[in-house]
This record gives C-alpha cells, structure tokens and sequence, in this order.
C-alpha cells in the first residue's frame, strides 16, 4: 500500500513540475510581451512628444479635435484669433465666433472622413483656406484644421478679374 502511494505521489508530483515549468513558460511570455508593450510605449511617447513640438511651432495656425471640443492650439491661432481660451471650446462655439456660414462649416466637418479643403471667410473679412485631415493620435482618431491666409491672393484675384472686366470694355 505504502509502494502504491508512493508511485502516486511520484506521479502527481511529476505532474506538479510540469504544471510549474508551463506556469513558468507562460511567465516568462508574459514577461517579454510587457517587454515589447513598455518598449512600444515609450517610442509612441516619444512620437508625441515631437508631435508636440512640431504642433506648437508650425507656422500656421492650427488646432487639434477629439469628437467636439478643442484639445489643443498653436499659438498662432490664438493669436490671430485674441482668444487663449480656444482650447476650451467646441467647434461650433469656434466657427459660430468667428466665421460667416458656419453651419455649413460645421456640417462639411462633418461630414467629412479624410481630407476636407474649403475656403471661409471670418467675420474679419479675411479668407481662410481650411485644411482638415484625420489622423490617430494617442490611440484616438483625431482632426487637425489647418488655416491658411489666402485674403491677398483672393484680393489680387479679383483685382485681376476687374481689370481684365476693365481692358475689355
């Protein structure tokens, strides 16, 4: 009886160590996935931080969405636009504030889902061609509008178009 359990024992201690040597492979699995994980964290980190960077330091005025409101603003837009408080805002507080036909804006933002070029005109009769794209960032799909002045160009177009009207008369 004593031999039977012994083998028993024998058996199930057998059993024991495979059980701790698959626990341990799956440990170590584990171990090297966090490895991998905390790696792609600290280089997407990095990413953000140069996104940041850039951001802040483009020569145009820029803001950053995430669903409706503001998240971020360059300094250049708070500045053409005199309000530091952006970034608190939504998009439609935004285009209602500051741009004429902004629910047709807000409703072309919409309904866009990749790239969305269209020029506005601000209530300070500048015209404004709007960039917006969609890009994740931070594990979210984001938009950022980018504004570009284009009220000389438009200005000089008309003129142009005047003179031409003019010379052919």
């Amino acid at each position: 009886m004593l031999y039977k359990i012994s083998k028993k024992l024998v058996y199930i201690e057998g059993k024991n160590n495979n059980v701790k040597n698959y626990i341990n492979d799956l440990n170590n699995d584990i171990a090297i996935e966090l490895n991998k994980e905390e790696s792609v964290n600290k280089k997407e980190h990095y990413l953000y931080n140069i996104l940041d960077v850039s951001f802040s330091t483009m020569n145009r005025p820029i803001f950053l969405l995430d669903g409706e409101k503001i998240i971020y603003t360059n300094n250049k837009l708070d500045t053409i636009f005199c309000n530091k408080n952006l970034k608190l805002t939504d998009l439609e507080y935004f285009f209602k504030n500051y741009f004429f036909n902004s629910n047709y804006i807000i409703e072309k933002i919409k309904a866009n889902n990749n790239l969305l070029k269209l020029n506005i005109t601000s209530f300070r009769d500048n015209i404004y061609e709007l960039l917006v794209v969609n890009f994740k960032y931070k594990h979210k799909n984001r938009k950022m509008f980018i504004f570009n002045n284009v009220t000389n160009i438009h200005n000089k177009k008309l003129e142009i178009k005047h003179n031409k009207e003019n010379y052919k008369k």
